[in-house]
């Protein structure tokens, strides 16, 4: 005997979100698996690999703000789909962070021979003794948000790979974080 129908709605919304999830823990594991594989280095402009996920943000969000503010020459070299996968993650947590009409700041800029990509939003932050342990395997500061708990580990391995690195900095109010990546190999 099948469910009444708001109970069966609700449960096949519910298998629905869960397979979604899956199939982003899959996409995320391959693809670092393949980078651990075959790591490819192409010139990257970390620019143009932010603008369209800035404006997929702003469709997603359309009463936030969300800003790109690039320097010129923000080219690294990398594997392109990677470094894609660390700034969606991070736009991607920032989104989850902000209200409605929230505000997220995506800045990129040369800086001492690194290119540096900086997320920052307005959303609830990130307390102090919690910075260090986000970039652990499958913690979560929110259960009650979709993930894994693999997004932030992945990137920061990514960055590694990339011999730069992924920070959760200190600020005022709202999360940063900083994405570094060498200019030259």
């Amino acid at each position: 005997e099948q469910p009444e129908r708001p109970e069966r709605d609700r449960l096949e919304a519910a298998v629905a979100r869960d397979t979604e999830r899956i199939g982003r823990l899959v996409n995320d594991l391959l693809g670092l698996a393949r980078l651990e594989a075959h790591p490819t280095r192409a010139p990257i402009d970390l620019t143009a690999i932010a603008r369209p996920l800035a404006d997929d943000a702003r469709a997603r969000a359309p009463q936030a703000t969300i800003t790109l503010n690039a320097g010129d020459d923000t080219t690294v070299s990398g594997d392109p789909d990677a470094l894609e996968r660390v700034l969606r993650n991070l736009i991607d947590n920032a989104l989850a962070a902000i209200q409605p009409t929230g505000r997220i700041d995506i800045h990129l800029q040369r800086h001492n021979g690194y290119v540096e990509a900086r997320i920052t939003d307005n959303g609830p932050g990130i307390p102090e003794p919690q910075r260090r342990r986000i970039f652990e395997r499958f913690v979560r500061l929110d259960p009650s948000k979709p993930g894994h708990g693999l997004g932030l580990a992945i990137a920061r391995r990514i960055a590694r790979q990339h011999h730069g690195d992924l920070s959760c900095d200190d600020a005022a109010s709202g999360a940063s974080f900083t994405l570094w990546l060498p200019t030259d190999p």
